[in-house]
């Protein structure tokens, strides 16, 4: 039979194991850095709140790696938890079967759902590590250094931007008379050859 899951649960698994290899023991201390209280933490970690992606790029930022490279292991876990069966399904969805399985004291029916408790009972150690990996460095940064960091380099990519711009033009104003020169000579010598070639 298959098992249930959501793709808020696999980000909340992925937020807990960075911040358990970062060296945060509680979800304050990661809630800190982004000015964020435990419980919101926590609430992303338990798959009941949905990542942002200004979330994703803040904390990938932290650790030392790409937002890209998190979406991408969290990618492969729900790729692996699709092949074994797992059915993917909204968190309305989720919660309204869920609901339903607790009124009816259905406890073998709650074993098919995948919750964030058992959740590495589901994948391979290979994706455990995989998860593990993202973090390369501890955070020693909040949210507003990141913030201002990221506001530095976009400044700095925009300069670069503008002076290659600038050499562009200054490349085609250079380009544009000799051109011109080049065609007008080409043509003087053309015209030249008709006239040499006539009687």
């Amino acid at each position: 039979m298959s098992k249930i899951c959501t793709l808020d649960i696999v980000n909340g698994y992925v937020i807990n194991q960075i911040r358990l290899e970062a060296g945060y023991k509680k979800q304050g201390e990661l809630g800190e850095k982004f000015g964020m209280s435990h419980a919101a933490v926590g609430k992303i970690e338990r798959g009941e709140s949905s990542v942002s992606l200004e979330f994703l790029t803040i904390l990938a930022e932290m650790i030392g790696t790409r937002a890209s490279k998190i979406v991408a292991v969290t990618e492969e876990l729900t790729d692996y938890l699709k092949a074994n069966e797992v059915v993917f399904m909204s968190q309305t969805s989720y919660n309204v079967i869920n609901d339903l399985m607790k009124e009816q004291n259905d406890s073998e029916s709650q074993k098919q759902l995948i919750v964030p408790t058992n959740f590495e009972d589901h994948i391979s150690l290979e994706l455990k590590k995989s998860v593990r990996s993202l973090v390369t460095q501890k955070p020693d940064m909040d949210v507003t250094d990141v913030q201002e960091q990221m506001q530095l380099g976009a400044v700095s990519l925009g300069n670069h931007l503008t002076s290659g711009l600038a050499m562009t033009a200054a490349v085609t104003t250079l380009v544009n008379p000799l051109l011109g020169i080049g065609i007008g000579a080409s043509l003087l010598a053309t015209k030249l050859l008709k006239n040499k070639k006539a009687p």
